[in-house]
């Protein structure tokens, strides 16, 4: 008899700025291109074309972008998916058609999830509340005003219903700090959104579950981070600077939305499930 041996590695979940199981659309003057952090922030000289987006779609079309949407990177749909432009849009790297991308569920820690409710967080006025290490469990977060939630140290929070903010309210990470926030209904940042002070994508994560309907990044603030939910509708727009990458069921982005992808994300975003990446037969 023969012995194959499958050698593994932890699968990162953000490789492309943009990834989706359903079709893509940018209109307006939305964006891709991307960046390093480890060379410091994003802007001249540290902005380069590896913003990919890529569709599992084969529909017609499964990427659609028109206005003056622009993608500094390469476009990827799945078999027979079709890639429209109009207007002004332009994608200045390859176009294919072979994605098959493997998007694991997000499974929430069984020592998260079995924490008693705290019910729900909501921050109004002039509120502000500070959080420190520790994992949090939530029915909601809503901020509205101009409250401020203050996030410092290592902090998961697990929420089972809906986030928004609002206003002039703002979540604020400090600096050498961590966030990961388990979500399972809908995810809605506006207003002065969130403030990582890390200016690290990787240290603050957004990951929905199979419940998680809907995700809006429409605030005005700049936001470092990464938003994981693959069964969830993606909306971005506004005219905030968004510096991580998004992974949806479909994608929309319009106005002035943007995403500034962190080539680091490669190695440095969440890992969920495994890739094989080599076998020896024995």
């Amino acid at each position: 008899s023969r012995t194959v041996q499958v050698f593994i590695k932890k699968h990162h979940v953000h490789a492309h700025a943009v990834l989706t199981e359903d079709p893509i659309t940018m209109s307006g003057n939305a964006e891709t291109d991307s960046y390093d952090s480890t060379e410091g922030p994003y802007g001249e000289p540290n902005i380069d074309d590896n913003g990919d987006i890529v569709t599992n779609s084969t529909a017609n079309p499964a990427i659609s972008m028109s206005g003056n949407a622009t993608v500094s990177g390469d476009a990827n749909t799945g078999a027979s998916g079709v890639i429209n432009l109009t207007g002004n849009a332009d994608i200045n790297g390859n176009q294919a058609h072979t994605a098959n991308e493997y998007m694991p569920p997000v499974i929430v820690p069984n020592n998260i999830a079995s924490l008693p409710s705290s019910g729900p967080l909501t921050l109004s006025g002039n509120t502000t509340l500070p959080l420190s290490d520790g994992n949090y469990k939530y029915t909601s977060i809503s901020l509205s005003g101009n409250s401020s939630l203050i996030i410092s140290g290592d902090v998961i929070f697990y929420v089972t219903g809906s986030i928004s903010n609002s206003g002039n309210s703002q979540i604020v990470m400090e600096p050498d700090s961590k966030v990961t926030v388990y979500f399972d209904g809908s995810l809605s940042i506006s207003g002065n959104g969130i403030l990582n002070e890390t200016l690290d994508p990787s240290e603050f994560s957004f990951l929905g579950t199979d419940s998680a309907s809907s995700v809006s990044l429409t605030g005005n603030g700049n936001f470092h981070g990464t938003v994981y939910a693959p069964l969830a509708n993606i909306s971005i727009s506004g005219n905030g600077e968004n510096y991580g990458a998004v992974t949806g069921k479909n994608v929309t982005m319009s106005g002035n939305g943007n995403i500034h992808y962190d080539e680091q994300l490669k190695n440095d975003s969440p890992a969920i499930g495994y890739d094989p990446y080599c076998w020896q037969e024995k």
